[in-house]
This record gives structure tokens, sequence and C-alpha cells, in this order.
């Protein structure tokens, strides 16, 4: 039961040399030795089984992806990152998810997984310490899934979180807040509302909301405004 449930916790093919050799036989694998489980295999083995068990398979897989294996260096590094934070999310162990996010924040933002997106909104109460880098990334990947809705609510999240850091320092997370807002509105064609939020960037002092409005003005081919908010 263990060794399936970890076999199937994974969400690509993984070489069965991972798992302990009393285990692979009941694993289905193919002539190369990786596994072999289907999607709806996937799918009924992890919803029949208890929210413990589960928790379990993706601690397992977790630690499998951050070991320095050999025999899972067929994926790129910046793949096996993203899949450590899903089955750190999907095992509960959320506050390591969180630092590892905040450790690789801008490689994750290419993120296009409705599944990650749904394991990050499990983070109700991200610590202090992560939560701008949590918020921002929600975003991210809502705004690549096209769920404005998300986007939207996030960023306004994101926007009136204020970070101290001792009694004289804060980090704030307004700015990129309303350039998160800016792009939800600008990429729901709600013109009025984008051109509010753009004017509250471009009025700040945030060099990173500014590189945020940037990219989706080159994206909404506005190449003359993306060239002065990068000035």
């Amino acid at each position: 039961k263990k060794a399936l449930g970890c076999a199937c916790a994974f969400r690509v093919p993984v070489p069965i040399s991972i798992f302990d050799e009393h285990e692979r036989a009941v694993i289905p694998a193919d002539a190369s030795g990786r596994t072999v489980i289907t999607k709806d295999m996937r799918a009924r083995y992890l919803n029949a089984s208890s929210d413990e068990d589960s928790r379990s398979w993706h601690s397992f897989a977790a630690d499998k992806w951050l070991e320095d294996r050999a025999d899972l260096t067929g994926y790129d590094e910046a793949f096996r990152r993203s899949e450590r934070i899903y089955h750190l999310l999907m095992a509960g162990r959320k506050s390591e998810a969180c630092r590892a996010i905040s450790a690789d924040v801008y490689d994750l933002m290419y993120i296009n997984d409705r599944e990650f997106l749904d394991a990050l909104l499990t983070v109700t109460t991200p610590p202090e310490k992560n939560i701008l880098d949590v918020l921002a990334l929600t975003c991210e990947i809502a705004i690549n899934l096209a769920d404005y809705k998300v986007a939207r609510e996030t960023a306004e999240r994101l926007a009136g979180t204020v970070v101290f850091e001792g009694t004289d320092k804060e980090s704030r997370g307004d700015c990129d807040g309303y350039a998160y807002l800016a792009e939800t509105y600008m990429l729901r064609g709600l013109k009025e509302e984008s051109d509010k939020y753009v004017k509250m960037i471009l009025d700040s002092d945030s060099a990173l909301a500014k590189l945020i409005l940037a990219d989706v003005l080159i994206d909404m081919k506005e190449y003359d405004l993306a060239a002065k908010t990068i000035d």
C-alpha cells in the first residue's frame, strides 16, 4: 500500500530504483525500470487514501526530489524544485514549502500548473518572512492560468500586506500588488481600471513593480509605455 501510494504521488514517471528493493514488485513499471501510473489510476488511488497516508506519500516524494540522486537527473533542476515544493505543500509541510518558494521565487514564476496553484492556495497564512513571495507567486501562476479572480483577490491582499523587520524597517507589498492588479485588469480588457493602477505604479519608487508592469505592457504590445516604464 505504501509503495504504490508513493509511486502514485509522483506526477511524472520515476525510476523504481528510488524505492526499497522489496517494494518494487508491486509498482507498475516499464522495461526501462520507470513507473507507469496512469492519470486515472493516480487519481483513484490518492482520492481513496486517508489524509494521513496521502501526506506521508507526498512527503516521501518531496524528499526524493530534494536528494541529489543520479537516477532523477533526467529532469532539470527547475522542474525538480517545483515538484519538491508541490509535494511539500501536499504533505502539509507548508512552512518548509514557503521557505523554498522564497529561495527560488523568480525561477518558479513560469509555472502554468493548476494542481500547483490549488496546492499553493491551501497556504492561507504564510510565515511573515515569506508572505510577500508566496502571494506574488500565487498572482503570477493565477495569471498564467487566466484565473483572474484568484489573481485579483491575491493582488489585493498583497497590496495590503506590510511585513515588519525590526522596529524601524518594513517591507510593503502595495506596489507589487498594484502591478498585478493592473495586469489582471489589462488582460481582462478593463482599461479604465488598469490605468488607475498603472498611474500609481509609475508614480511610485518601486523598481520591481515597474518591471512587472513593463513585462505585461510588452505582452500587450504597448512598447512605448513599456520602454518609458523600464527607463
